[in-house]
């Protein structure tokens, strides 16, 4: 679906007797991770253009607001919320989503080179190219447009005096992006997105700071998963020169520290929460730059070592309190069909570049399918509390029971829709999903090993 097109139809009325639940994602990397890339690959793959389900099911993201959450005070856990742009009902493309955003960033940002001339400077990574390095490029207009909003989400990260705030005691926590997830443009939940500031895991030491440890955490546990990004070329760098099967291929101190792995360990294992759900993304895994031994077998070899020596914590941690988890290599930009690359050595995007965005859908996806399990576990959990046999049951509880239904069955379809495509996840490494489907009753359970223990 054109943008333009899909901003005409931005909003939809909710179905009455139905309140969509709401799914939140968090992201969480250190500076140069690729979070605000990846908010662009998910503009591309899945607001741009819809995914392409089983059956003939499209699901689209719609956009519906932004905000930001921010503190006066930087030690402190106070956050207040900042609503900074709301998709009107009735919105036309003139005043959509899309457009505010545009406004607001040239009324309260910087201008940089995303707009307009701009002085001569480095060329930038390939993920974040401006528009004048796309002229050449099939795929530019469309790429333009996820460029921009990728950018504006970066800019709110900026505490401008005019915003209240005197610099620098105000610091934005976040920033994040509400979607309405449609099915065959029939509304089946609300997704939030949500990018922590990169400050905020760069000074999460739990060495020297377990405050900022604490804060994260307590913004962590309000959403149902996270995927922490690493870019996959600042791993290069970081390999060991040489290292035998049963060794981590990289430097483990260093890649701790380059990719802030034990601020988001600290995080991760504070964190006090059943049914959760853990994604390791690679992300830039398109570059030229990054050394063959870390791509061979799509990164299979990297993942595991990733996994079991890096981000040790973080996934005995999932293991431990029966988390689903994996991980995955994405990139916004890809390669062409043939293998070669799209940008050159010095990871400028080529004038023929075809972009192919890989596995940015499959990251959100994943997470959304485990976490729409959960949801419908601890509803029907609900529903079977106030179901139990009583004398008289109130009217208000007997609009829950049926509310709880109609969610119930909502979520249903959504979790059906992503389950009947079983190839949808066959590119996350090692996943393992905590909870499963009894397909007698479609009730969600945790799963259990042969022994009936949890796993």
């Amino acid at each position: 679906m054109a943008f333009k097109h899909f901003m005409q139809n931005l909003v939809h009325q909710d179905t009455p007797e139905t309140e969509l639940q709401q799914i939140v994602i968090a992201l969480m990397g250190g500076s140069a991770s690729g979070k605000t890339s990846f908010f662009q690959g998910i503009m591309e793959s899945m607001v741009n253009k819809s995914v392409k389900l089983s059956g003939g099911d499209t699901l689209l993201l719609e956009p519906i607001k932004v905000s930001r959450g921010v503190s006066p005070e930087t030690e402190s856990g106070d956050v207040k919320e900042e609503v900074l742009i709301t998709a009107p009902p009735g919105a036309d493309t003139g005043d959509s989503l899309f457009s505010q955003m545009m406004q607001y960033a040239n009324d309260f940002a910087p201008m940089d080179s995303t707009f307009g001339e701009a002085p001569a400077q480095p060329e930038k990574n390939a993920e974040q190219v401006t528009t004048r390095d796309i002229a050449g490029s099939s795929d530019k207009d469309q790429l333009a447009e996820s460029l921009k909003l990728a950018d504006q989400l970066r800019k709110m990260f900026t505490i401008n005096p005019d915003d209240g705030f005197q610099a620098p005691t105000a610091t934005v926590r976040y920033v994040e992006i509400t979607f309405r997830v449609t099915v065959n443009d029939e509304p089946k939940c609300l997704l939030t997105i949500t990018d922590y500031a990169g400050e905020l895991l760069d000074n999460a030491s739990a060495e020297f700071n377990s405050r900022m440890v604490d804060i994260l955490s307590s913004f962590i546990r309000r959403s149902d998963a996270v995927i922490m990004l690493a870019n996959s070329r600042s791993l290069s760098g970081l390999l060991e020169e040489t290292y035998t099967p049963e060794q981590c291929m990289f430097k483990e101190q260093v890649t701790r520290k380059d990719l802030s792995a034990d601020n988001i360990c600290a995080v991760i294992r504070s964190m006090r929460v059943e049914g959760y759900t853990l994604l390791l993304a690679l992300t830039q895994t398109d570059s030229p730059q990054i050394d063959e031994r870390i791509s061979r077998n799509k990164f299979s070899r990297a993942q595991r070592d990733l996994r079991s020596y890096i981000y040790e914590i973080a996934f005995s941690t999932a293991a431990s309190r029966h988390w689903s988890y994996g991980s995955i290599p994405v990139t916004v930009i890809g390669r062409k069909r043939d293998g070669s690359p799209n940008v050159d050595e010095q990871n400028r995007l080529l004038p023929d570049a075809v972009l192919r965005q890989e596995n940015v859908d499959t990251s959100v996806l994943f997470c959304l399918y485990n976490a729409v399990m959960r949801r419908m576990m601890e509803l029907q959990h609900e529903k079977t509390e106030l179901e139990k046999p009583m004398r008289l049951r109130p009217n208000d509880m007997k609009k829950r029971i049926a509310a709880l239904r109609a969610e119930i069955r909502t979520l249903g379809e959504l979790r059906d829709a992503l389950g009947s495509k079983p190839e949808l996840f066959a590119k996350v490494f090692d996943p393992y999903f905590a909870l499963e489907v009894i397909s007698e009753t479609g009730e969600v359970h945790v799963m259990r090993t042969s022994s009936g223990n949890k796993r």
